[in-house]
Order: C-alpha cells, then sequence, then structure tokens
C-alpha cells in the first residue's frame, strides 16, 4: 500500500478487485513526506474516490494497519495529527456507499506495496491503470491462490 525510499517521500497504490477477485485496475501516486499513517489512510482515501468515481457503492476495505482500521472505525481526536484524513474517509463513506472494513496481514497486501515501490521508481505524480501491469502478475495470481511470499521475494 506505501512505500517510503531513504529520502522520507512516500507513495502509494493499490489494486481494485471485483467480487470475482479480478483485478479491475490499479492506481499509484507520489505523496510528498508524510507518515507511514497518512500514507495508509492516503491510499484508502484515493481508493475510495475512484471506485466512487466509476459509480461502485459498496466495496470492501482491506489494510494491513489495525491503527489505520481503528482511526476510521473509532473515534480519531481532532489534536491527532492525521484528523483532516480520517474526516474525509469517513465524509465519503457517509455519502451512501456501503463500505466493510477489514484487516490483513503484510504478507497479503504485496501488490499493493510492490505498486507503491513501482510509483517511487518511476518518479511521475500518478496514474490509474485499467489493466494488470505486467510486473503485477505473479503477485496477483499468489494472492488469488493464498500463497504468502516472504517479504522481498
Amino acid at each position: 500500500m506505501l512505500a517510503v525510499a531513504s529520502s522520507g517521500l512516500a507513495s502509494c497504490g493499490d489494486v481494485l478487485r471485483n467480487h470475482l477477485g479480478v483485478v479491475c485496475l490499479s492506481f499509484s501516486y507520489n505523496l510528498g513526506i508524510c507518515s507511514i499513517v497518512q500514507a495508509k489512510l492516503w491510499a484508502i482515501l484515493l481508493g475510495i474516490m475512484i471506485v466512487g468515481s466509476r459509480g461502485f457503492r459498496s466495496l470492501q476495505v482491506k489494510s494491513n494497519s489495525i491503527i489505520v482500521v481503528n482511526l476510521i472505525r473509532g473515534v480519531c481526536p481532532k489534536t491527532h495529527f492525521p484528523q483532516p484524513l480520517v474526516e474525509a474517509i469517513r465524509e465519503l463513506v457517509g455519502m451512501d456507499g456501503v463500505i466493510l472494513w477489514s484487516y490483513i496481514y503484510k504478507e497479503a497486501n504485496q501488490v499493493a506495496d510492490a505498486l507503491a515501490k513501482h510509483e517511487l521508481s518511476i518518479h511521475e505524480e500518478g496514474y490509474i491503470c485499467n489493466v494488470l501491469l505486467s510486473f503485477l502478475h505473479c503477485l496477483v495470481m499468489a494472492n488469488l491462490s493464498s500463497i504468502l511470499f516472504p517479504r522481498g521475494y
């Protein structure tokens, strides 16, 4: 879902799948300098915005950060640094969408990690792609098969 370079620059990315697990699109964006929690929240916010702009109203959001899931589900104090992002996500969710929030292990999120790292390497502002990028094929197949590879594989 995110990558952070040694320079402190962060990016996020993810894939959006249909009810059969087929990848419908992928996205990736450079975020500049931000915290890991903020980058994960940005990935969720951007994903919900993209899905909403394409007419989808029912979705499942999976995050490998229990902190992020709890911030969105629970109370985020106004003094907490990601509060504006949390409020933006809640506002989008409240617009008539149905969202199921779930926590997943980091190893199950390698497709999103690969997208974020790719974004840092190409130095673009961001992109949305309607086809599965070739470097993601093996990771998507492994994910659909519930095969987990060690990090860095």
